[in-house]
């Protein structure tokens, strides 16, 4: 198998005995002689990273496969070997579940929310202590608010109207008057200047 930049083809993983047979690099990927022992749900490819999402963790639940494969590829003795996971444990994720799966799931099998507030007073001790509590209005609320204010906005208007009209009109007057003040003193000195 060569590898290239876009290669994402993944195969079983294997252990294989080629001390026995020298063989060229470009050849090392080749799935030949025939493999000794082949891990259950490991994947080997050319981008590590396709090879492990296509992988599961079946052997890591498996006693026979951990010790195969540290029978191989450990120098540890075998009482230092890996023991194999408790898959009664699990809730959600299978044995043979791939690790993209289990990634989607950010590795958490199952949540356990647990809220102990006197724990938490206990040990923060807190001085003081403010909540808010997010609240949406009824349908009828909004609709007395909005009856309320259309209500509230006729009686200000009906107060206030006359006020209004009635500084318009003071206003308009003064504006007027003042208005023909100035044409008749402009009338007068234009008098004076012509005699």
């Amino acid at each position: 198998m060569f590898c290239t930049p876009l290669t994402t083809a993944t195969y079983k993983a294997s252990i294989y005995d080629w001390a026995a047979e020298r063989r060229p690099y470009f050849r090392m990927m080749d799935p030949y002689p025939p493999p000794v022992f082949v891990i259950p749900g490991m994947k080997v490819g050319c981008m590590p990273y396709d090879a492990f999402m296509a992988s599961n963790l079946e052997c890591f639940f498996s006693a026979t496969c951990l010790n195969n494969t540290a029978k191989w590829i450990s120098s540890l003795p075998p009482s230092d070997w890996p023991k194999p996971l408790n898959s009664s444990v699990l809730m959600n994720f299978l044995p043979n579940a791939s690790t993209s799966s289990i990634l989607d799931q950010y590795l958490i099998d199952q949540w356990h929310n647990t809220k102990n507030y006197s724990d938490y007073f206990n040990f923060c001790a807190p001085t003081e202590c403010t909540y808010t509590v997010e609240q949406y209005n009824s349908f009828i609320y909004i609709l007395t608010l909005l009856i309320g204010s259309y209500g509230g906005l006729i009686v200000g208007l009906r107060t206030i109207a006359p006020l209004i009209v009635q500084c318009s009109q003071i206003i308009y007057r003064w504006l007027l008057q003042k208005t023909q003040t100035d044409v008749h003193s402009a009338q007068k000195q234009q008098g004076i200047i012509k005699k």
